[in-house]
């Protein structure tokens, strides 16, 4: 028996149960909690024992930025059971601890599948053994690749679009951005919290931002060196045409380190923070 979940998650049209919160595997990445909820629609043990079908779990993302409130803005699978016979997929997804690894620039979420196929196993009478059953039989480890921080996207098309920040309070040295602007541009302006621009980081001097890259550094004709700005309050205003941004990020060097968590780690990283080194 597991926790129900809330009226947003709705039933698998073919079974019809309630779905239910399987499990949540949470990880900290950059300044925030990433979590893979895997959400069970379905049919319950007694059913699929029954008739020797895996169960359907499908992996959600959500985040949070206290480890108590969870925010999953789509309710879409991130990682979706097949739910297809013959499919090494077909059910039963489950995600390995510590969510994800940053490998470069992508982020790798390994996960369990289950294809609920076997020679030997099939449904019925399960004796003393409810695994010696092909509900549990056919699994495999998949591999689902993402770019890094492209979980979501504000884009913009050929007419443009700008985005204001809320007012934060500047430590550090350098702006970067995670962004696919390789068909148009990005420009971005510093602005006090009255929202009028700061010179030089004003539009006019921004060097426009033509690239598909995961660590751009933004700079300015006059400098990229923002250390000016230490101890004031600014907003960042990013006037972009024809491309998308994924995220963005102040650093104390120009080598883009974000000092944010890592998730898992990765093969770049000596420890949980993006220390740069």
């Amino acid at each position: 028996m597991w926790s129900w979940s809330d009226h947003l998650d709705h039933p698998d049209g073919n079974i019809g149960d309630i779905p239910q919160l399987y499990d949540l595997n949470a990880v900290p990445y950059e300044s925030l909690m990433l979590g893979l909820f895997s959400i069970f629609y379905g049919p319950d043990n007694q059913v699929a024992q029954r008739d020797g079908v895996p169960k359907i779990n499908d992996l959600q993302i959500g985040f949070s930025r206290d480890g108590f409130h969870w925010d999953r803005t789509s309710r879409d699978a991130f990682i979706p059971s097949e739910r297809t016979k013959g499919s090494w997929d077909r059910a039963y997804i489950h995600a390995a601890g510590g969510v994800c690894l940053v490998v470069g620039d992508e982020l790798f979420f390994y996960y369990g599948a289950w294809s609920g196929e076997s020679p030997n196993l099939k449904g019925g009478s399960m004796g003393q053994h409810s695994r010696a059953n092909a509900m549990y039989a056919g699994g495999s480890t998949g591999l689902a690749v993402l770019r890094r921080d492209g979980f979501a996207s504000l884009t913009a098309g050929s007419t443009g679009g700008a985005l204001t920040t809320k007012a934060v309070n500047f430590s550090g040295n350098s702006l970067f951005v995670n962004c696919d602007t390789s068909a148009g541009q990005l420009k971005v302006e510093i602005l006090d919290s009255e929202n009028n621009p700061i010179s030089p980081f004003i539009q006019d001097n921004c060097f426009p931002i033509s690239v598909d890259s995961t660590k751009q550094l933004v700079s300015w004709k006059e400098t990229s060196d923002m250390s000016t700005l230490r101890g004031k309050q600014v907003k960042f205003k990013m006037h972009l045409v024809n491309g998308e941004i994924y995220s963005f990020w102040v650093s104390q060097s120009q080598s883009g380190k974000s000092n944010g968590y890592v998730a898992a780690g990765g093969p770049e990283y000596r420890g949980s923070i993006d220390t740069g080194e």
